[in-house]
């Protein structure tokens, strides 16, 4: 469906959403609210199509005007998915009983803790890394987090609009942090604001580091596709297939292991939503 996703405005989304519970062809389906169309991808092979409906917000910020005036209406009908980005570290929950942050950062991370990243090197033959795929991407990006997690926490201005890891991926795999900063200051919009690299190694220093926390997932989902490439020697490996196959491998059997599954299952059970996950029908 694509009628709630083409909305434009905050307005048009809930009329939307309410527009698809009153479609005769969605009478009694639950509408799970996603962030985007890679969430709705991803989640496919987790929740059950003959009892849900998937589909996505565009954005985090419209979540809390949705719920709001759609609990109204349909409370045991709807749930949303958020990326809990630093709200976890923050000790920050949703506003809603039936919003749910992700274990980790976001989907991404979540589906690499479970090992969705071991499935695809082992789908290409690329060798697991010794401490395992979560650990080695995590690392791999961990400077670019650092960054980040200093922007949320203290400077809160950063723009980091197009800057992804894959132009600055060295042949050790390891990422060019000199010409990662170098573009990042240089980006228009940051031109006014005071960072370097010393304040972000102060911030961190002597901090806890929690990879599942802080690490952002579209860094690191684009880390492992370019790194698995790159081990085979440059194949060509289309990366619209690459995605298909690695939302497949985010399944039920892997869901099953979230603290996440766990929630929406307690929640399902208490609006009385039997079967709202897939059935069990893991990859060999």
């Amino acid at each position: 469906m694509n009628s709630i996703s083409e909305s434009l405005t905050k307005d048009s989304l809930i009329s939307s959403v309410i527009q698809t519970f009153r479609n005769p062809v969605n009478k009694g389906k639950v509408l799970v609210a996603l962030e985007g169309q890679d969430d709705v991808n991803m989640y496919e092979d987790v929740f059950s199509s003959t009892v849900t409906i998937l589909d996505f917000l565009k954005s985090k910020a419209y979540f809390p005007a949705v719920f709001t005036a759609v609990n109204e209406f349909y409370p045991n009908r709807f749930m949303g998915i958020c990326d809990a980005d630093f709200e976890n570290l923050d000790s920050v929950r949703p506003d809603f009983a039936n919003i749910f942050f992700t274990d980790g950062h976001d989907t991404e991370i979540l589906s690499l803790a479970i090992g969705c990243g071991e499935d695809m090197c082992n789908l290409y033959g690329v060798p697991i890394p010794e401490q395992g795929v979560f650990e080695f991407v995590c690392n791999s990006v961990k400077e670019i987090s650092f960054i980040k997690w200093y922007n949320h926490e203290i400077c809160k201005a950063i723009c980091f609009d197009g800057m992804h890891p894959d132009p600055y991926i060295q042949d050790d795999n390891s990422i060019n942090m000199t010409s990662y900063w170098s573009k990042l200051k240089l980006h228009p919009a940051n031109a006014s604001i005071d960072f370097d690299e010393a304040q972000v190694a102060a911030f961190v220093s002597g901090k806890k580091i929690d990879f599942d926390q802080i690490t952002n997932g579209h860094d690191a989902y684009r880390y492992l596709y370019q790194y698995i490439r790159r081990v085979n020697n440059g194949k060509n490996i289309k990366r619209t297939t690459y995605d298909t196959l690695y939302a497949q491998h985010f399944n039920i059997e892997k869901f099953k292991n979230t603290q996440l599954f766990l929630k929406i299952s307690a929640w399902a059970d208490s609006v009385g939503i039997p079967n709202i996950f897939k059935e069990d029908m893991s990859i060999a």
